[in-house]
């Protein structure tokens, strides 16, 4: 089965959904990279979150997170016409892109052989710098679907 939510990189949207004896839900914290200086030399990170709840028995579940406005390779935030480059990752390290397992991406994975489970997965942000001087002013966002398969 499975269960899509509408994540913006401010917000994540939280509702639940029931099969069987196990009831999920999911909620977040989103990422915001709050205001930045085009001239600044270092990249731009920020961390969120995506929290599950499982009750009711046994999970095996994957969080797969959507291209959004770009690609896996590149995700895009948009203000009008411009755009501004940005990626999610698995860690702090910035080598592995979260998604959804398809074009070098990883989606997360995980299980629970207990009635209740309780857990949260960090969403790591990064705008680089390359390219971030010839940026037009603005309000940047992007929408990035989540869907949770259990």
């Amino acid at each position: 089965m499975k269960k899509n939510i509408f994540l913006a990189l401010c917000l994540i949207l939280g509702s639940t959904l029931t099969e069987a004896a196990v009831s999920c839900s999911i909620s977040s914290s989103g990422l915001s990279f709050g205001i930045i200086d085009p001239l600044y030399s270092v990249e731009i990170t920020s961390t969120g979150a995506v929290n599950l709840n499982c009750t009711g028995g046994s999970a095996t579940y994957t969080i797969h997170l959507s291209q959004g406005y770009g690609s896996m390779a590149q995700r895009l935030m948009k203000s009008g016409l411009n755009n501004l480059k940005y990626n999610l990752y698995t860690s702090n390290s910035y080598s592995s892109v979260l998604g959804d397992g398809t074009a070098g991406s990883l989606a997360i994975n995980g299980s629970s052989a207990t009635d209740t489970l309780d857990t949260s997965y960090l969403v790591y942000g990064k705008i680089s710098n390359i390219g971030l001087s010839r940026t037009e002013p603005g309000v940047y966002n992007d929408n990035v679907l989540v869907t949770i398969i259990y």
